[in-house]
């Protein structure tokens, strides 16, 4: 089993949210673009959190970010830690990949919030 830190740096993809492609220059789709919206008002995290009475992390990112780190950096049931993990959006990630995770941030509010993640 390895252990590997998901830490939030720049990463060699570029995430061009909410903009078509083929409108990018000339027009090639680039293989290291990855195309995602960020999580809107109405995504479960967020329905959960509100049903709850909580305030939802203020900085999400779409799954599909950690998820494809995680699908090319690691293998089934390695652990993938995110030490800042926020509303657990890379725990989430590495779960449905069959990843198992350690996560932590410095707020005790956040952490609370993760469940919602998952529910």
């Amino acid at each position: 089993m390895r252990l590997f830190l998901i830490l939030p740096i720049i990463t060699p993809f570029m995430c061009y949210l909410g903009q078509p492609l083929y409108k990018l220059g000339d027009g090639a789709i680039r293989g290291n673009v990855i195309t995602a919206s960020p999580e809107g008002p109405n995504s479960r995290y967020r329905r959960n959190c509100k049903k709850a009475g909580v305030d939802p992390h203020p900085a999400m990112f779409p799954e599909v970010l950690p998820e494809r780190a995680i699908r090319h950096m690691t293998e089934e049931r390695d652990i993938v830690m995110d030490p800042f993990c926020g509303s657990g959006t890379t725990l989430r990630a590495a779960e449905r990949l069959n990843r198992q995770w350690i996560g932590t941030d410095i707020s005790l509010k956040y952490l609370e919030t993760i469940q919602y993640r998952f529910a």
